[in-house]
């Protein structure tokens, strides 16, 4: 027999499973309520490309969502 996770236990399992970094971005948003990617080069001290692709990967996984594009993008918790 086949069993499922519930969505509690899924969110359980996707913050246990998350990367230093991708924590500190999610306690930053907490706090500040938003995140750039200025941001995330300045709180993580990485390069823009790293600190991009961080932020894609975050999204993907649904733990951020993206608002507007190009130099106006920001990133909020999902709800």
């Amino acid at each position: 027999m086949w069993t499922t996770k519930t969505d509690t236990n899924s969110i359980m399992e996707t913050e246990a499973s998350l990367s230093e970094a991708e924590e500190k971005i999610l306690e930053y948003v907490r706090e500040h309520g938003v995140i750039t990617k200025n941001d995330v080069i300045s709180l993580l001290e990485v390069s823009a490309s790293t600190a991009s692709r961080t932020l894609r990967k975050m999204v993907k996984n649904n733990l951020l969502k993206q608002n507007g594009k190009a130099r106006s993008t920001n990133y909020t918790i999902i709800k």
